[in-house]
């Protein structure tokens, strides 16, 4: 079952959504709330749709408008190929056409009424500047993600009297908590010119192809008829309210609106306002599910919408437009290059797919440099790649035809690992206090190009100088970026604990900035599964929040207290078991922005059987101890993380070596462990705490107050 989530502005601001299983109707909570703001505007449009009721608009052939399509995107899927939006134009011209197949399910009362809107639908060959384009334009753009809140929403618009504007993007957040696949707004809701007289449209609700499919490819079809003065079938009443709202044209019943299908044996099902008068369900401004047709008069309020100076829709398709947009003498472009992988990371020998992408117009030719790779280059749009050699790697791709070439470089694009890691994961620990060995020996990638990525900083830390950093400040949205751990070398590996500390503060209590740690085993499988630690900000559940305080929010640039116990998470994590006796494991963390703030990373540490001791070696048991607060005025708490079952001791020194409080004697399991100590029995002054775990030792100072 798919749905139109509807909003009105302006007489109305149309929002459709179409799902598998779920209606969302909020058309009257939007209206009231622009006309209660404006009243002087609701009137007006009010007085324009009465006088356009039985408009009979001067036929002049087809009108033939400029289209272009700005596709937003953050580098995923939703940078739709450009045969996408041209099976897009196909279905919208043959549904204004009336040349749609399925006109002969149109029940028998409307057959008749049911006509070509006599409006084609061109791209453009010309941009604004007078530059050659397909009107077809890519953008990495945080927009992909459409918040209605945005300050930078239709910033890429062209001049809406010259060019139909159609914004492709990844999801739609409108600030009344709906989700959307689309909307766009009447004619004269706007100043003539403004950049949001556009329409607005889901990647998956476009053409039937790609990303969407036939069941969805009609939601363009539904918001031009908004763009083109047309209302909903059931006026601007929220679908299936009542019948007593009009579309204001002549031939298309008051109907309540459907939001299923009715049955098309059964006329009562269609015939909810006036016994024996049928609904026009299967319309194309219906949410029936079934639509086919527009009316003879709704086909003529669209042409009077275009033969109306309101909104300059009467520029459109005039022949100075035409020829200024170069529709009536298309022009070839030349193409701009552009490519996609399926990896960014492999190990030797396992394949990666590179696929041409390139946009503004098709390719006759195509140039492949694959740095390091077999084949070393290629004339295929697409072609598999292998590389024998571990490490990273360049590709270039060069895309022609008559009218030009163009060529593109991703440096380092391509990271390739042994089959077997170098590095055991016996003692393995990371406090990324040497900025060169992480470069040597980590993967980071910036999957959105853009200036947050993971790096190492010294602005703070939880132990030492540095720490890893996301900096998300900047309130970033939809970007994901990556960081690669070193391969590991699990062999003989029964048992292991992954420990690490992060510091987390979210901006506000809507961002969903989201952390992830994912592991893989195997090169060929890549990343499968669940992830074996997940947290988002914000969440209704406290143990999955991704903040280690709650109800702490930090507007701006976050930066943890240094080695604050309380804004360092510490995190523990057992379920590791799928790595053991696996010669090439290699964990990442994927972090997802969604309007947050920065994240910090420290002390990550594995301890495995192979672990000298229950405390691993003395710089790890270093990194594992921790004593907050300290100093300390009346209580202090000592947590470690046990790799092994140990036998721990833990005594409190006076400076003259003298015991003065005994902690802890006690036979321990592995994973983590706390004790509280008592300071308030102390004297203010120096003291150090000796932690002993299966005859290994680690000393830390503690300062009572």
């Amino acid at each position: 079952m798919k749905k139109i989530i509807s909003l009105a502005t302006a007489l109305s601001l149309i929002v459709t959504a179409f799902a598998q299983n779920e209606l969302r109707c909020a058309s009257d909570v939007k209206m009231r709330e622009l006309f209660a703001a404006n009243p002087a505007l609701k009137a007006k449009m009010e007085n324009k749709n009465k006088a356009l009721r039985t408009v009979n608009a001067k036929h002049v052939g087809n009108y033939t408008i400029p289209v272009v399509f700005h596709i937003l995107h953050l580098g995923g899927t939703e940078n739709i190929s450009d045969a996408q939006v041209i099976d897009q134009m196909r279905v919208m011209n043959i549904d204004y056409a009336k040349q749609n197949a399925d006109t002969v399910d149109i029940i028998p009362s409307f057959k008749t009424i049911a006509d070509s809107t006599n409006i084609r639908f061109e791209l453009a060959t010309k941009d604004p500047n007078g530059n050659c384009t397909n009107g077809i334009v890519h953008y990495y753009d945080a927009n992909s993600n459409w918040d209605d809140q945005s300050a930078t929403l239709y910033d890429k618009t062209w001049n809406p009297t010259k060019y139909m504007n159609v914004y492709v993007v990844k999801s739609i957040k409108l600030s009344n908590g709906f989700n959307a696949a689309g909307y766009t707004w009447l004619p004269g809701t706007w100043n003539t010119g403004d950049a949001a007289d556009a329409i607005v449209v889901l990647h998956t609700y476009i053409g039937s192809i790609g990303t969407s499919n036939p069941f969805s490819s009609r939601v363009l079809t539904h918001e031009v008829g908004h763009w083109l003065d047309l209302n909903h079938t059931f006026g601007w009443n929220s679908c299936g309210v009542d019948c007593n709202n009009d579309d204001f044209v002549y031939d298309t019943p008051t109907s309540k609106g459907y939001l299923s299908c009715p049955n098309l044996n059964d006329p009562s099902t269609y015939q909810l306002c006036s016994t024996g008068v049928d609904e026009n369900f299967q319309n194309f401004m219906d949410y029936s599910y079934c639509e086919k047709m527009f009316t003879h008069g709704q086909a003529q309020r669209m042409q009077a919408a275009l033969q109306s100076s309101t909104s300059g829709r009467n520029n459109l398709w005039s022949s100075a437009n035409l020829a200024v947009t170069g529709v009536t003498t298309p022009t070839l472009c030349a193409p701009v290059a552009d490519f996609k992988q399926t990896k960014n990371v492999a190990c030797v020998n396992v394949p990666i797919t590179f696929t041409d992408i390139s946009s503004n117009a098709v390719p006759s030719y195509y140039n492949w440099t694959f740095q390091g790779g077999t084949p070393a280059t290629s004339t295929n749009s697409t072609e598999q790649v292998s590389y024998t050699t571990p490490g990273t790697y360049s590709v270039t791709l060069t895309v022609g035809n008559a009218a030009g070439n163009n060529t593109i470089t991703k440096t380092g694009i391509v990271h390739i690992l042994s089959a077997v890691a170098a590095m055991p994961v016996a003692n393995f620990n990371e406090g990324f206090e040497n900025n060169t060995t992480f470069v040597q020996n980590w993967i980071t990638l910036n999957n959105n190009n853009d200036n947050k990525y993971f790096k190492t900083t010294n602005a703070t830390s939880f132990t030492g100088n540095n720490a890893l950093v996301i900096n998300n400040s900047a309130n970033a949205n939809g970007g994901v970026d990556e960081v690669y751990f070193p391969p590991l070398d699990f062999t003989g590996v029964t048992s292991a604990t992954l420990s690490f500390r992060y510091a987390y503060a979210p901006m506000t209590s809507t961002d969903k900035d989201k952390l992830e740690l994912y592991m893989q085993t195997n090169c060929n499988l890549g990343f499968v599964g669940t992830p074996r630690y997940a947290r988002t900000a914000n969440t209704t559940n406290p143990t999955n929040d991704l903040s280690p305080i709650a109800g702490n929010f930090t507007f701006g640039n976050y930066v943890p207290v240094k080695g604050d116990a309380t804004e360092w998470k510490l995190v523990t994590l057992n379920n590791l078991s799928t790595a053991y006796g696996n010669n090439n494991v290699v964990l990442k963390y994927v972090f997802t922005e969604a309007g947050g703030n920065n994240l910090y990373i420290d002390d990550i540490q594995l301890t495995t059987n192979l672990t000298a001791n229950g405390l691993a070696n003395v710089a790890m048991a270093q990194q594992s101890v921790q004593v907050q607060p300290n100093p300390s005025a009346g209580l202090a708490t000592i947590s470690f993380v046990l790799a092994d079952p140990s036998n721990v001791n833990i005594i409190i020194t006076n400076t003259c070596g003298q015991t003065v409080q005994i902690v802890a004697n006690d036979n321990l399991a592995l994973g983590e462990h706390n004790y509280d100590i008592n300071t308030s029995a102390l004297a203010s002054g120096f003291y150090l705490i000796e932690l002993t775990a299966n005859g290994t030792k680690v000393v830390k100072k503690l300062i009572v107050e």
